[in-house]
């Protein structure tokens, strides 16, 4: 027993007052347990509450009634009761709805360890009385909450994903992200300056470039074939450096040997190592709304993401996927990737794209990480044909003829 343990401090009465009362409540029987005080009488240990949960506390429990229900002469000084009292002020009548709101809102922070962000949601979870769904709806606000992409995808591959494996992975995530980090530290601090003294042949460094002994030319005078020009030069002296392309519009090239050469083509899928050319993706579902024609609901589908509804037109015609903006903002509140993309209508409308993102879709009860272009202005949000069939929202036929 030890009797010099420091109490537990003033209940506080801003902020969660229900979160607060049950840390005070959980810190103060530890305290009554391990001081010897829960052994004593009721009176002792009433005064030892009413001494350590603050002044404004006490206030509140002169305002208690004990003349309600199921109260009975005394109660006042049993420690069990008033306890109850405060318990039944910090914990006014709960809405599950907005509850469950909180919880399926809470999402993991930028600097938030797996661990922190678990124990958050277990914490949340008790008043949404999820029942025998407990674990389940934890796990996959883990999975919708995460602020890794890369995680997020892992543990949508997981085929019989549990609440304990998807805190596992999100472990070893974190684990190998820091491992690497620290030996991407050791391996970029600077190496100790040594002395060294080259011993070779008089004459031996020109026979790199070509020459016989000390007649060669010097590594100065040498020229090769430049890809910036096209013609051969001295190093450092290309005639390139510093002018503009008449192509791409880009410096320290020449035209004849641009990199960036436009290219228009259908593709099946929007390549992330391309979001940097400036290519045109056809894409035949991107309508104004005031383009609309009446039968354009035909080919919607609704999805969640983000617990939030999604409508998608299925465009079999478009090669990529595309949302809007202000669609994006609604959704998501992640920055967006770079893109030089440049998008074609059906009507000829050409437009740049603002960046680019993956969303997880959810659809008939699987989650779908999904590629998107982000365009400004009023259009349909579209899903191309690759994403239609991996998502079976779509089947491809294939007819063969014999051949007459």
């Amino acid at each position: 027993m030890a009797k010099n343990l420091t109490p537990p401090g003033q209940l506080s009465l801003s902020g969660n007052l229900k979160e607060n009362f049950r840390r005070f409540k959980q810190q103060f029987e530890i305290y009554l347990s391990a001081t010897g005080l829960k052994s004593q009488s009721d009176d002792i240990k009433t005064n030892t509450l009413l001494h350590v949960i603050g002044p404004d506390a006490i206030e509140i429990f002169n305002t208690f009634s004990w003349s309600e229900e199921g109260d009975s002469a005394g109660d006042n000084k049993k420690v069990d009761k008033v306890l109850a009292k405060f318990e039944k002020y910090c914990n006014p009548r709960k809405n599950v709805a907005y509850e469950r709101h909180v919880f399926n809102t809470r999402t993991q922070g930028p600097s938030e360890n797996i661990d922190a962000f678990v124990t958050d949601l277990r914490i949340l979870a008790k008043s949404c009385e999820f029942g025998d769904l407990h674990d389940t709806l934890i796990r996959d606000r883990i999975v919708c909450g995460t602020n890794s992409d890369v995680v997020r995808g892992r543990l949508l591959r997981e085929s019989d994903l549990t609440l304990q494996k998807a805190i596992d992975v999100c472990r070893s995530a974190e684990s190998s992200k820091q491992q690497l980090k620290n030996m991407a530290g050791a391996s970029s601090a600077p190496a100790p300056e040594q002395s060294v003294n080259a011993v070779r042949k008089k004459g031996q460094a020109n026979k790199f470039f070509g020459g016989k002994g000390s007649q060669s030319k010097p590594f100065k005078d040498y020229r090769y074939d430049c890809n910036k020009c096209g013609r051969k030069h001295e190093a450092r002296k290309c005639p390139a450096f510093g002018q503009t392309c008449g192509k791409c519009h880009r410096k320290d090239h020449f035209a004849a040997k641009c990199p960036y050469k436009k290219r228009r083509e259908k593709v099946n899928a929007l390549d992330p190592k391309e979001s940097d050319s400036e290519d045109e993706f056809l894409v035949n579902g991107i309508v104004n709304q005031s383009q609309k024609s009446k039968k354009s609901d035909d080919w919607m589908v609704k999805v969640v993401c983000n617990d939030k509804l999604l409508k998608l037109k299925i465009d079999t015609g478009a090669q990529c996927n595309v949302i809007s903006l202000d669609t994006y903002k609604r959704l998501s509140r992640k920055s967006l990737r770079k893109s030089r993309t440049k998008l074609v209508s059906y009507f000829g409308h050409k437009m740049s794209t603002y960046g680019e993102t993956d969303l997880a879709l959810l659809y008939k009860d699987k989650y779908h990480v999904v590629p998107f272009l982000v365009v400004r202005g009023d259009v349909d949000s579209v899903l191309g044909s690759k994403s239609s069939v991996e998502m079976e929202l779509i089947q491809h036929l294939y007819q063969v003829d014999s051949e007459k």
